[in-house]
């Protein structure tokens, strides 16, 4: 945590010290903390504060809007709030479709990022500070801004219903699961986690049942390819064990330690405990040989006793 900080603080007084804003020094440290190997571990530690940050930030915004100028020109107040999306969907899709982005994936996003963002706030109030637009103006773009941010929702509908006209493809159907499932392993939520769990339950020609509130996101394939040899070349078959402990909750908390400080290698493996006889096995799997082998190699010279297992 500490070095974390150290590096957002002290990207945002270089910053100031440049002449720039703070905040414009903190966001460049973000994008470079988020290409490293931590990134993981740091999004596990500023998880918490940025929960609670952003609410103080919006809750700070919206004390600054004058609700005078919400009530005394609506008609003017409404129709900069359309042409400032429609001027900047316009601008994103023009770029997007130059780049070949997809139409569709170019309509979705240009509607999405149409409106005001977080860094309207701050522009706004740095321009005040600097004496470059008086209040009233300052006062009437935030009001802008934070309107066009709160019809984010819409827009994000409104893309997805034009996406689904432009393909012309109909709404699928959520599948209907079979009247009887005994025996069956049921996955509740298919994103990255849930992909990760049908994935090893796949490999191991176990039946499952995925449910998602959305039926393209739970839709698996009728005849899943299920692994039925492990390579000992290549895949992601490989794991490393950590020993065994007296009680879950401790080997839980090992892995969750050793991933957070090894996530260069590990960031990706499932954690995995296992009840032996003689206590719980700590494992990380979904690994790829050559993954497991370099994570206990790195693990051993901290003085962390491992070994590689093969499924």
């Amino acid at each position: 945590i500490a070095a974390t900080f150290f590096v957002v603080v002290g990207a945002g007084v270089a910053a100031a010290v440049a002449g720039l804003s703070m905040a414009l020094g903190a966001f460049v440290a973000g994008l470079m903390l988020a290409e490293t190997e931590y990134r993981k571990a740091i999004e596990t530690i500023v998880e918490p504060f940025k929960a609670l940050l952003l609410g103080v930030f919006f809750f700070t915004i919206g004390m600054k809007i004058d609700v005078g100028v919400l009530l005394g020109q609506p008609l003017l107040l409404g129709t900069a709030v359309v042409g400032l999306i429609a001027l900047k969907a316009l601008i994103l899709l023009l770029l997007m479709r130059a780049f070949r982005v997809p139409r569709l994936a170019a309509l979705e996003a240009s509607l999405m990022l149409g409106p005001g963002g977080e860094f309207a706030f701050v522009g706004i109030g740095l321009a005040t500070a600097a004496g470059l637009v008086n209040a009233a103006t300052a006062n009437f773009a935030l009001a802008v801004a934070a309107l066009s941010m709160a019809l984010i929702p819409l827009l994000y509908l409104a893309g997805r219903r034009a996406g689904g006209l432009t393909t012309g493809k109909p709404k699928s159907e959520p599948p209907v699961p079979p009247d009887s499932e005994s025996g069956h392993s049921i996955v509740v939520g298919h994103g990255r986690v849930g992909r990760t769990v049908v994935d090893m339950l796949e490999r191991h020609n176990q039946p499952f049942l995925a449910i998602d509130g959305d039926a393209e996101m739970a839709a698996v394939p009728a005849k899943p390819e299920v692994v039925t040899r492990v390579s000992t070349s290549g895949g992601e078959h490989w794991g490393v064990h950590l020993g065994n402990y007296g009680s879950r909750s401790e080997a839980e908390k090992l892995l969750l330690k050793i991933q957070l400080a090894e996530s260069a290698t590990l960031g990706d493996g499932l954690r995995k405990v296992v009840e032996r006889k003689g206590g719980y096995d700590a494992n990380f799997m979904g690994l790829s040989q050559e993954n497991a082998d370099l994570a206990c190699r790195r693990l051993q010279s901290r003085g962390v006793q491992c070994f590689t297992i093969g499924q």
